[in-house]
């Protein structure tokens, strides 16, 4: 299955997203957030499984001309660009949202929005903010916010998964988000991973790339929250 590029623009920036078709009848509509280093072949491969499952998919493209800087140190100083710049992360996600928008006729009640790393930040401002689709599901995304979500806010259902042993994202982080859910009355799931689930743990790229504490890929977690992942996806509320 191949997917297409299609060129949007967000605030004057050229930006260069990645959509995938559903194969055979839709079931509904996916945006995809990337992790760090940009749209790689990670992100993509996912929006291809998501076609697979009847899913119409687009990825979003953070840093322009759909730029991938692989695992090292690029991959931080890109990440940096946009989230020390107060709401350029959500700004992102939205000019993506926009441009997929005109790409599929799926109602927002079925549409969802993942993401991985700063990906699944992405999506849970996505959520913050009010969005109107059916739920956002983050991938060892950051948890923390500096715009919390607030009561009376309608917001997307939200499914969280994390590594127990992520150390970018420790559990007080977890207990925080928890507490900001409740506080906003959010409907949400977190998927707390076991020990020894660290940070980056879907993405079987990273192995003998990125060799830091705390990091890697865990097969049994990816398959477990990319199953929770479909569960969510067929039944939001539940």
């Amino acid at each position: 299955m191949s997917g297409r590029w299609v060129d949007y623009d967000a605030g004057g920036k050229a930006m260069r997203g990645y959509h995938v078709p559903a194969d055979g009848t839709s079931r509904g509509a996916v945006l995809v957030v990337p992790e760090a280093p940009g749209l790689g072949p990670m992100p993509q491969r996912r929006a291809k499984l998501l076609a697979e499952l009847g899913y119409d998919a687009f990825v979003v493209d953070m840093y322009g001309d759909a730029k991938f800087s692989g695992y090292g140190e690029v991959a931080r100083t890109l990440m940096e660009s946009v989230t020390s710049v107060p709401g350029l992360l959500l700004e992102r996600v939205k000019a993506g949202l926009k441009a997929w928008r005109t790409l599929t006729d799926v109602p927002p009640a079925r549409q969802f929005a993942i993401g991985y790393c700063i990906g699944g930040t992405g999506v849970l401002e996505l959520a913050r903010s009010g969005a109107d689709m059916a739920g956002v599901v983050s991938f060892h995304g950051f948890l923390a916010s500096e715009t919390p979500a607030r009561a009376g806010v309608t917001m997307p259902k939200i499914l969280a998964c994390t590594g127990g042993s992520d150390p970018v994202v420790p559990i007080e982080h977890v207990v925080a988000f928890k507490e900001e859910m409740e506080r906003a009355g959010a409907d949400y799931q977190i998927l707390l991973m076991g020990s020894g689930v660290g940070h980056g743990f879907t993405n079987l790229d990273i192995v003998g790339e990125l060799r830091r504490p705390g990091f890697g890929y865990h097969e049994i977690a990816d398959a477990r929250s990319w199953q929770a992942m479909r569960n969510f996806f067929a039944k939001p509320g539940v």
